[in-house]
């Protein structure tokens, strides 16, 4: 198996080092610094986790847009609201 240093992954993932720090102790992954070395393994669930954060926020907001109320009528009638 190879590895991969933190700060590596952050690049990868375009976070900054402390939110990748912030990621992995979150995960329950014991490291000190960004110059830490984790496992291949280890990435991929850091890989797993954000890739569910992504469509978990992207789910929010389109639930918080189909359910804003349109204000006289100014979507057109393309809003859910409206109908």
């Amino acid at each position: 198996m190879s590895k991969i240093r933190v700060y590596e992954l952050a690049k990868l993932f375009e976070k900054s080092n402390t939110e990748m720090v912030d990621i992995l102790t979150r995960l329950g992954v014991k490291i000190k610094s960004h110059m830490s070395s984790i496992e291949d393994s280890v990435a991929k669930l850091v890989e797993d986790d954000i890739k569910d954060k992504k469509e978990m926020e992207g789910k929010m907001a389109v639930d918080a847009i189909a359910t804003y109320p349109c204000y006289k009528n100014t979507c057109r009638g393309f809003c859910l609201g409206c109908g």
